[in-house]
């Protein structure tokens, strides 16, 4: 009896954990963007402001790893290698949107500009390019709550953006997206090993 209900309290706990949201929040205000990860109820800033370089230093240019460069052509020799490769990173891509829940997308943006006939100009477009843009944005992301203002500034002579993305998902939506991702991508360079190896025996052969 003490055996099940160990095991009932450890699945409850795993259950529990599949459905704990993670995810990441960003702000961009005054050119400065803040990022914050997310799991469950807690929140950790990364990142913050550059340090500035120190002078008479410059930095190191890593040099190309050629043993990746020979990795990467041994599984991508032909335009049917890249159309597979595209065919799995679209896949990719679909689930990635269909897991990820836009919690909140705040967007305002003040156009301005050193001439107001050009502010006006810009302004409409942006306008015209918000109209066409919000419906499939609401046709292919799970939004739950977005604000996007847009607005002429003649006083001023360089536009604001301000920006507050906030965006989560499950570890079990997570967990299953990676392996999907990961069994495609092994499924691809192990038809491709495959065909190599069927190809230099036929080479032996002949």
């Amino acid at each position: 009896m003490t055996g099940w209900f160990i095991a009932l309290i450890i699945v409850f706990f795993f259950l529990l954990l599949g459905v704990i949201p993670i995810g990441a929040v960003v702000r961009l205000e005054d050119g400065k963007t803040d990022v914050w990860v997310r799991a469950g109820f807690l929140k950790f800033k990364r990142g913050g402001k550059k340090k500035p370089a120190k002078p008479g230093r410059e930095k190191r240019r890593r040099k190309p790893d050629e043993k990746r460069a020979v990795a990467a052509k041994k599984y991508v020799q032909s335009l049917d290698d890249v159309i597979e490769l595209a065919k799995i990173a679209k896949k990719t891509l679909k689930r990635a949107i269909r897991i990820i829940r836009v919690n909140r997308l705040h967007l305002t943006v003040s156009v301005a500009s050193d001439d107001a006939a050009k502010t006006a100009l810009t302004y409409g477009r942006l306008n015209m390019l918000a109209a066409s843009l919000l419906p499939l944005l609401h046709e292919y992301l799970n939004i739950h709550g977005d604000r996007i203002r847009l607005s002429p500034d003649f006083e001023r002579d360089k536009p604001t953006v301000f920006l507050y993305l906030d965006v989560t998902t499950t570890v079990n939506k997570a967990f299953w997206f990676a392996a999907r991702t990961l069994w495609a991508f092994l499924k691809y360079t192990g038809a491709r090993a495959k065909s190599q190896t069927a190809a230099k025996a036929e080479t032996q052969i002949i």
